[in-house]
């Protein structure tokens, strides 16, 4: 008789031993000992699989049926007999056997209560599907859900108010009550795939949190009797507080990422932001792309222009008619108002500036000098309406053409300045002529290569402006061009170059910043213009636009070895107050007075203490700083006004943050500092100093997103929205993405 074999069973993390289980008998049926498994573990005989290391190969049991005879069968993966030649390993004094099995009963769906695909179905079963569907949603718009006075809608983040938000709003509740415990749940949501280019939270989550940040005070229209806000310093310790404390004012973003838009995959980054007036938003990209995002989707794709030569670096928003002018005069005037007439954005870059209509197609290509590329692009509205005269008599004497020539006058520009992208050929002049021929040839093209650069340099001093007049509400680009030059005050040197640009449309302004840290303010003036009249034999008026200085101003540090220069500007609020970011230039000790920045002529000199991650908070019309805002560890890239009166700023890499500076104190600190100027100017007469403006230091760290290239707010198109109380998301270009922050 063959030799009895002790067993220890391990299912999982138990062991079972004798004298739970009997020996095994070589050559023996495998079914009696899996009974004694089922009645030990409750696993049934069909699920068990036996596996057993240096006892056989393969498993046992499972079920499976022995049509063989024994002496093979004891050697196949599911055989229902015991090996002959079984025995206990060399060394051990039991056989370890493992039982793979499942003691949980499995309990069937019936076919109809499972989940059906769309693949999967009929169309007689799709045909009724749909109907059901149509028939709820028609339900809830005859109750008044999502349909009318809608709470939020920014055009960019969020469905079209009424049945396609609806239908949004039921497949999310559909989803989660499908997917329940299977999609995880975080602090931030859960986010879904709205299509391949955008994953955010479901559309009636971001309803929810902008409905959390709705000012009633506002909604209604009445003002605001008191303003709260915070001022922490970091991140984390407000995000909690700023979604439930009582407020009178808009919340400020929290920093909660709702969507995010592109590839992250993509090879290209995205340089500039822009909103149209319907809500819009505008991406370009660094491969040439230009994109527009409306709905949560991608709604077109272009190319800013072809060739190879870099992106795009710029794109900017033209206003809409008259965006500016108060209702009565619009009435009076009766301008053209219509929003999708004429161009509505503008694209820079590959050495090329693209006009585009509101559904982003190309209208028209404007040229700038060869040999460079835009650094900074501008569009506003010239709003002055100037009066007019036709041949000699006042317009009013006229009411047919004095209409049309007011009409005239609602214009629309496009301003930029330009950075020299050709350099030299270092071995242009390497070879020594021999004759005096090659003598000559060589002295003509130096002269010529010389000449080259002295005009690339003299394009990059100049700002070059275009001037739209869409009177006629045709779709016909008029463009006029015209050409800022640098004052000509008998300097020395030359002026430097222009590097940045900033615009403000309430007053008319333009701030044309140089590599110097000069600011030159720059105001619309109309000058006369007098034309021969075709037959009749008169002389016509024309009041043509043309930007002239208004001041100049630079900043300036005391610091012999540093010299201060401008990262970006940006007006707030369409008022004469404007945030320059600010950055030093270290000089070494054997740098000549060539290389250093120089000082402009007849400049009011702003002093700086240190500008590294400053923003200086400038009051244009008193020639003054009246605060500063340091609080980066790097130069600001890109300064962003909020509806609410705050500010973001972003730091560039070394610092990486975005930071909120409320309206409250901005506002505080720009009234602290009007006062403080009255109070000087009512001193003892000959009485002439400034105190320090007031330096703020303490801003919120946006927890989202981090590092960006440009922010732009994305405002609330509601129907009910009035005043600054409207929320609004922010846009921030973050390497290859958008991400919308709310």
């Amino acid at each position: 008789a063959a030799k009895l074999v002790p067993v220890t069973l391990k299912w999982g993390k138990k062991t079972f031993t004798a004298p739970l289980l009997s020996p095994i008998e070589p050559g023996s049926n495998v079914q009696p000992f899996q009974r004694q498994i089922e009645a030990i573990t409750q696993v049934p005989v069909h699920r068990q699989k036996l596996l057993a290391r240096g006892g056989w190969k393969g498993t046992l049991g499972g079920g499976g049926s022995n049509s063989g005879a024994a002496a093979t069968a004891t050697r196949t993966s599911k055989s229902l007999f015991f090996p002959t030649d079984l025995s206990l390993p060399k060394g051990k004094n039991t056989l370890l056997v493992t039982l793979i099995g499942s003691a949980e009963v499995l309990v069937e769906t019936p076919l109809e209560d499972r989940p059906k695909f769309q693949e999967d179905m009929t169309q007689k079963e799709l045909r009724l599907h749909e109907a059901k569907f149509l028939h709820d949603v028609d339900v809830d718009v005859s109750r008044g859900k999502g349909v009318g006075d809608t709470d939020t809608d920014i055009v960019a983040l969020q469905y079209e108010p009424g049945v396609e938000r609806i239908c949004a709003h039921r497949e999310s509740s559909t989803n989660s009550a499908s997917a329940n415990g299977k999609m995880r749940m975080t602090n931030k949501g859960e986010m879904i795939q709205y299509n391949r280019l955008v994953t955010g939270l479901p559309q009636w989550q971001i309803e929810e949190r902008l409905k959390m940040r709705r000012v009633p005070e506002y909604q209604s229209g009445s003002e605001s009797k008191s303003v709260h806000s915070s001022a922490g310093a970091g991140a984390d310790s407000n995000i909690g507080n700023d979604m439930n404390r009582p407020v009178q004012a808009p919340v400020p973003v929290v920093g909660e990422v709702a969507m995010t838009m592109g590839l992250e995959l993509r090879r290209a980054y995205v340089n500039s932001l822009a909103t149209l007036h319907d809500g819009t938003l505008v991406s370009a990209l660094d491969d040439g792309h230009v994109q527009l995002w409306r709905r949560g989707r991608l709604v077109k794709d272009s190319i800013h222009g072809s060739g190879s030569g870099g992106g795009v670096d710029h794109v900017v928003s033209f206003p809409t008619a008259m965006s500016n002018v108060g209702a009565d005069a619009k009435a009076d005037l009766d301008v053209n108002t219509n929003a999708d007439v004429g161009p509505h954005f503008a694209t820079a870059g590959m050495g090329r500036i693209r006009i585009w209509s509101a559904d982003g197609d190309a209208i028209l290509d404007l040229g700038v000098p060869s040999g460079t590329t835009p650094s900074s692009l501008i569009a506003g509205s010239i709003n002055v309406i100037p009066p007019n005269t036709i041949n000699g008599s006042d317009s009013s004497n006229n009411p047919e053409k004095g209409k049309k020539e007011k009409e005239k006058k609602n214009l629309k520009f496009l301003a930029c300045c330009c950075r020299v992208t050709r350099k030299p050929d270092p071995n242009q002049f390497r070879l020594l002529p021999q004759d005096e021929e090659g003598r000559r040839r060589r002295a003509a093209a130096e002269e010529q290569e010389r000449h080259i650069q002295q005009s690339l340099n003299d394009a990059s001093r100049c700002v070059q402006f275009w001037i739209y007049d869409d009177h006629n509400g045709s779709n016909s680009v008029g463009f006029g061009a015209g050409t800022i030059y640098p004052p000509s005050n008998g300097a020395a040197r030359a002026a430097p170059a222009v590097v940045e640009l900033a615009v403000s449309n309430g007053h008319n302004m333009i701030v044309c910043a140089d590599a110097w840290g000069g600011l030159r303010i720059m105001n619309w003036v109309f000058q006369d213009r007098y034309n021969d009249e075709r037959g009749g034999g008169g002389r016509r008026r024309r009041l043509r636009p043309t930007p002239k200085q208004s001041a100049q101003l630079q900043l300036h540090c005391d610091d012999d070895q540093v010299d201060c220069k401008i990262s970006c500007l940006q007006f707030i609020d369409n008022n004469n107050i404007l945030a320059v970011g600010t950055d030093y230039i270290q000089y070494s000790e054997e740098a000549t007075q060539q290389e250093r920045s120089g000082v402009i002529p007849n400049a009011t000199l702003l002093q700086v203490t240190n500008p590294r991650g400053a923003v200086c908070i400038i009051d244009v019309q008193k020639s003054r700083i009246r605060a500063v805002l340091h609080a980066h560890s790097d130069y600001v890239q890109c300064i962003c006004p909020l509806p609410c009166g705050g500010i973001l700023t972003a730091g560039a890499k070394m610092d990486a943050t975005v930071r909120v500076w409320e309206g409250i104190e901005i506002t505080s600190a720009l009234g602290l500092g009007s006062s403080k100027y009255e109070t000087q100017s009512s001193g003892e007469e000959g009485e002439d100093w400034e105190l320090p403006p007031l330096v703020l230091t303490e801003a919120r760290v946006m927890k989202e997103p981090g590092y960006v290239f440009d922010l732009k707010v994305l405002p609330d198109h509601s129907k009910n929205v009035m005043g600054p109380g409207g929320v609004y998301a922010i846009a921030a270009a973050r390497y290859n993405v958008i991400k919308i922050i709310i």
